[in-house]
């Protein structure tokens, strides 16, 4: 008789002799065994787990951690198996990790130069980069119906238990949380308007088409290269479709429009006056679309004495949204742990330094508006500073 018998006849006496004892064996053993798989799974699930095959600093493969961590996703507490996966979920996350035994496969067989070639072919690629990131992940944060969808659809749980943050995910709430609009029904405060519902529901225009690096261009928001526009509408007009021409800077740049108006920040409360060169058209100042005004420019029509003036202005608006930049930074993390109100207060402060950063000409398209806008950053600030010191008076009362 081999040992391997003995040891299971031995074991099989031993059940027969002592059946409680060894069903209390039996079910520590499973109830240890879960607890092992479920931390297993969460440590690998953890982005510093990813570091370990992602560890380079900069831009490019293998510094996806570096550059992840230096983006607005990570401000806001989702991870890399919150995107990467086919479907929110369960079964999406079950699939994610499976999928991860493959990059365990590459990382122990595979050479470097191999990793970074194919790596390389999603750098940039939208076709490849939607393989990795799906749509309807995308949409199940920015969109309500697609979460209502997703949520109807998908066992979003196994017994109530969550392993990512994006399964817990539940619009509007949580887009109220973060300040974040329904793109497919929303236009936006700030920045280009691209209206995401006639791309992505009427033309079926990927996510990644237009923001393939949205989480890893090395910066905290990804923005998009106009000449990506432009290329794309191109190809759409030889199709015998009708997009914007790309001289029809008013389709999209609505935030550089308002802010000449002097309506921009209207709805926050903020008053303001028309640009005193309104009657200018874009093409006066911007050559063409991807030209900044120099002082050269400015001098074809004002005198020398006028750059200066620009130059000052331009100035003063850096140092003004350094200051803001540096309040805004230093709370954006724990934007989770404030109440609604609080939330509210400093989601309208982010909204207003989007305006003011989207607009792009460092204060030229309305220096006396975004003046105002700078003074109620202030008064937010102040608003927000103050409700602090309540906070923390009542919880000196408390103890």
């Amino acid at each position: 008789m081999s040992k391997l018998s003995k040891l299971f006849r031995g074991i099989g006496g031993f059940i027969k002799r002592r059946p409680l004892v060894s069903l209390l064996i039996f079910v520590f053993i499973l109830i240890a065994g879960t607890a092992a798989s479920y931390e297993l799974m969460h440590y690998t699930s953890n982005p510093e787990f990813c570091k370990k095959c992602h560890p380079n600093e900069g831009v490019g493969p293998l510094a996806e951690y570096y550059t992840w961590s230096s983006n607005v996703h990570a401000a806001n507490g989702i991870e890399c198996l919150d995107c990467h996966s086919s479907a929110p979920g369960a079964w999406g996350y079950m699939k994610a990790k499976m999928g991860g035994l493959y990059d365990l496969f590459a990382e122990l067989l595979m050479s470097k130069e191999a990793k970074l070639e194919k790596l390389s072919r999603f750098e940039g690629y939208p076709e490849e980069s939607a393989t990795l990131v799906n749509q309807n992940v995308c949409l199940h944060c920015h969109s309500d119906q697609v979460n209502l969808n997703n949520r109807k659809n998908h066992f979003m749980s196994f017994a109530g238990v969550t392993m990512r943050q994006i399964d817990k995910v539940e619009n509007p709430e949580f887009r109220k949380i973060f300040g974040l609009r329904d793109i497919l029904r929303e236009p936006t405060s700030y920045g280009s308007d691209p209206n995401h519902s006639l791309h992505v529901t009427d033309n079926g225009v990927l996510c990644a088409d237009c923001h393939v690096k949205v989480s890893h261009s090395g910066s905290y928001y990804s923005t998009i290269d106009m000449q990506t526009c432009f290329d794309c509408h191109e190809v759409k007009r030889g199709e015998g479709k009708h997009p914007a021409e790309n001289d029809d800077c008013f389709k999209c740049h609505a935030t550089q429009v308002s802010i000449q108006a002097g309506v921009a920040a209207e709805s926050f409360g903020v008053q303001g006056v028309e640009w005193e060169m309104s009657d200018l058209s874009c093409l006066d100042c911007h050559t063409d679309a991807f030209d900044r005004p120099s002082r050269e420019s400015c001098e074809n029509c004002h005198d020398e004495g006028y750059a200066d003036i620009k130059d000052m202005f331009q100035e003063t608006f850096d140092e003004q949204l350094a200051q803001a930049d540096a309040f805004w930074s230093g709370q954006v993390k724990n934007r989770r742990t404030f109440p609604r109100a609080k939330q509210e207060l400093f989601n309208s402060y982010e909204d207003l330094l989007n305006i003011l950063k989207k607009d792009g000409s460092r204060g030229i398209h309305n220096s006396g508006y975004a003046d105002k806008i700078f003074e109620h950053l202030n008064m937010l600030e102040e608003e927000f500073n103050a409700g602090h010191v309540v906070q923390e008076n009542t919880v000196e009362a408390d103890n």
